[in-house]
């Protein structure tokens, strides 16, 4: 009987740590990268969100 709660106990002490990592990873809000540089790029999204071709008059520099 000891064995068994002994085990169970081990167990638990093993499985809690580890199940506390995998939901803390879903709090950290993501941040995304925005990239304006258009130098060397041949297509960019426009402000109404539709990929359009870039042409070199067209870039601000």
């Amino acid at each position: 009987m000891i064995t068994i709660v002994n085990t169970i106990s081990m167990l638990c002490l093993i499985a809690l740590p580890l199940a506390r990592k995998t939901t803390q990873k879903h709090d950290k809000p993501v941040v995304y990268k925005i990239d304006t540089d258009t130098t060397e790029a041949s297509y960019a999204i426009n402000s109404n969100g539709y990929l359009e071709e870039v042409a070199e008059n067209k870039v601000k520099r």
